[in-house]
């Protein structure tokens, strides 16, 4: 029970927290807030830096980049932002600083020396002929950061060429230089060299991905700028860092694009609520109130959906095993199973045989206050006319087989309550006096109302047992 409890309380957690169950409506709108156009992993590098730059604290402000089509990043103004960012992570110092840029232009000739080159292509190139030279001064580091240059390097000139459309066209996705394959478009690990003080997480769709968890819906935690690099596994600092931060975006295939800002705090308080309406639930009906849960199970018995308990099939009345409690540890104990069956039997033979009682008990007080009535002198002979107790005590006596019986299973059959509300009314009629009088009984008038549905009463009997003989023959 304590094991579905959490469950449940993780589950409400995870379905209001960011990025982690899609809603269909809204992941549409987060994958347009990236183009798709080859250069989308440029453009989240940008948009987690823009959510971070004014302030912004709310998750609609944060969103704004997804929900408001003048913020859209195909919009003038912020394809011109767009431009600014990826030309200050080219030419500014805070960026690349283990990189020697070169000089380019196609008046220059390619000398290493003079670190001039003719074109960014010519330089990477040569670069990487002296990595394959295992050259000292193009070690694998300085090789990989070099490549990322040239990688951003690439996005902006193709971004600032006239000819060429942001929306209509796409950015290559390599290059092949004089023979070299050069892959152009953005990695995951390219955050690392922009992320510079800022916090963000990067979530994946890896429906794709062998061998790594994956949950259909979900996405899956990837990268965060408190870890260098991409990963599936993170500690509890890490993962409390990307919840703190709420600036994420996603992978979806190939596609990178923002999430929507969804804050744990919020959340956390609504999944424990959600929690205590749960525990509530099982402890006044004894099931969860979620059928896609699994059934509570309680010392050989399984919870059911039309009754209180059921007998679980699986495990033999007879066993000698050890069964698991729900709390601590059995040690040599045998906890039997429970024959439900035997025990609602003799349950209704007790509640039959109380009622016997009862009502004997109240023919036994009515004959004898009938005898003591004198007789009148018109009479020869003494008429016994029977008077009905009118006490609180032969009202509660009455109904109390079938109150114990309702508290027995919380899906008791219908005919008991209509037999119950018929004492009431029944006492209502002919007490009237007594009722009206009484502040606490003059709330059985609303039993009146209640009595209007006795006219569907042999309906339902007949078809609850009807499901009866059906939960039998399932039995």
């Amino acid at each position: 029970m304590v094991n579905q409890l959490s469950s449940t309380f993780l589950d409400t957690l995870k379905k209001d927290i960011k990025g982690i169950k899609k809603k269909e409506e809204e992941i549409k709108n987060t994958i347009k807030s990236c183009s798709p156009n080859g250069l989308c992993g440029y453009q989240l590098d940008h948009l987690l830096r823009e959510r971070t730059q004014y302030s912004d604290t709310t998750g609609s402000q944060k969103d704004i980049y997804i929900t408001s089509k003048a913020m859209n990043i195909t919009q003038p103004r912020q394809l011109d932002l767009l431009k600014n960012y990826l030309k200050a992570v080219v030419q500014h110092s805070n960026y690349f600083t283990t990189v020697k840029k070169p000089f380019v232009n196609t008046k220059y000739f390619n000398d290493v020396t003079k670190n001039t080159f003719q074109t960014y292509d010519d330089w990477i190139y040569i670069r990487y002929q002296q990595h394959l030279m295992h050259k000292s001064e193009v070690n694998d580091k300085k090789y990989h950061d070099e490549l990322i240059y040239y990688k951003f390097m690439k996005a902006y000139l193709w971004l600032i060429d006239p000819n060429n459309d942001f929306i209509l066209h796409n950015f290559p996705r390599s290059i092949v230089f004089k023979g070299v394959k050069f892959e152009l478009w953005y990695g995951v690990e390219m955050f690392d060299y922009t992320k510079e003080k800022r916090n963000f997480s990067i979530f994946h769709n890896n429906i794709a991905i062998e061998n790594v968890p994956y949950i259909k819906n979900f996405y899956i935690l990837f990268y965060t700028t408190k870890s260098n690099g991409s990963k599936y596994a993170f500690s509890r600092e890490e993962i409390l860092d990307c919840v703190e931060a709420m600036n994420d975006g996603a992978l979806d295939s190939e596609h990178f694009h923002l999430l929507s800002t969804h804050y744990f705090n919020s959340h956390l308080i609504s999944a424990l609520k959600e929690l205590f309406e749960n525990m509530l639930y099982i402890v006044c009906y004894g099931e969860f109130r979620k059928l896609e849960y699994t059934r509570l199970h309680r010392c050989g018995v399984k919870a059911h959906l039309k009754r209180a308990y059921i007998k679980d099939l699986t495990i033999s009345s007879n066993n000698t095993d050890n069964v698991a409690p729900i709390f601590g540890s059995t040690n040599s104990k045998v906890i039997q199973c429970i024959d439900m069956e035997k025990e609602e039997e003799e349950f209704e033979k007790r509640a039959a045989a109380a009622k016997a009682n009862c009502e004997a008990a109240q023919t036994n007080v009515a004959i004898g206050q009938e005898l003591a009535l004198p007789t009148t002198s018109n009479s020869s002979k003494a008429v016994v006319h029977a008077k009905k107790d009118k006490s609180i005590d032969s009202l509660f006596k009455r109904i109390l087989p079938n109150i114990l019986f309702m508290l027995k299973d919380s899906n008791y059959k219908n005919n008991k309550k209509y037999e119950t509300i018929s004492i009431l009314r029944e006492y209502h009629n002919d007490n009237l006096d007594i009722v009206n009088n009484d502040p606490i009984l003059n709330s059985l008038s609303e039993i009146i109302d209640l009595t209007n549905q006795e006219k569907d009463e042999q309906e339902v009997n007949e078809l609850e047992e009807k499901e009866d003989i059906d939960e039998k023959i399932l039995l």
